[in-house]
């Protein structure tokens, strides 16, 4: 995975050294390690890695903490290491931007394919993210505009495709988005309260 760039988060600096030689050679740029919680988020925040490697057992209070408090950014790919993982754990993850999980000992063949495929996974989950943010963008200015097609139509006595047309002509002569001319109809008749 050439160009990854990676921050790790371990209470242990061996282990994090392990990581920084397997991923090292395999291409990844690690931006930084941290051995504690706050030195982690303070690294992520900072460097915004594509990438975040987070060992369970981070002190003070475990790496879960840690992506609880980075899940909402959804700032990168999130792999968590652990020696043993317990039920509830595994429960609260599965709500989270979690993309892998990783258990200790691992060596280059189980780190390397386990962090391409979170990678790869969480670049396809950020596109369908904005195709689903712009599908709800579209459907909504589908409804603007069909709304204020309605009310063409009927304040007007105009065919569906006449009060389509003259929205479109509104927005291209007025260099503004089609939802926009939309509203901006809408508005007149609420305001002539019709």
């Amino acid at each position: 995975m050439y160009g990854v760039r990676v921050v790790l988060a371990d209470a242990s600096e061996k282990n994090r050294k392990e990581l920084v030689r397997i991923l090292s050679r395999a291409g990844y740029q690690v931006l930084g390690e941290a051995g504690d919680s706050q030195t982690a988020l303070q690294l992520i925040r900072q460097t915004l890695p594509d990438l975040v490697v987070v060992d369970l057992n981070l002190p003070p209070a475990g790496g879960l903490e840690l992506v609880e408090k980075l899940d909402g950014g959804r700032l990168a790919a999130m792999v968590l290491t652990g020696e043993y993982i317990q039920a509830q754990t595994l429960e609260k993850l599965k709500g989270l931007w979690v993309f892998g999980l990783i258990l200790k000992p691992a060596g280059e063949n189980q780190v390397l394919p386990a962090l391409a495929l979170a990678v790869a996974n969480y670049q396809r989950q950020v596109e369908l993210d904005r195709e689903l943010d712009k599908l709800q963008r579209q459907l909504e200015t589908r409804k603007v505009v069909d709304r204020a097609k309605g009310l063409l139509m009927k304040h007007f006595g105009l065919s569906e495709e006449e009060a389509f047309r003259r929205i479109q002509k509104q927005s291209m002569d007025k260099g503004k988005p089609m939802k926009a001319i939309a509203e901006a109809i809408i508005l007149a008749f609420e305001v002539e309260g019709q």
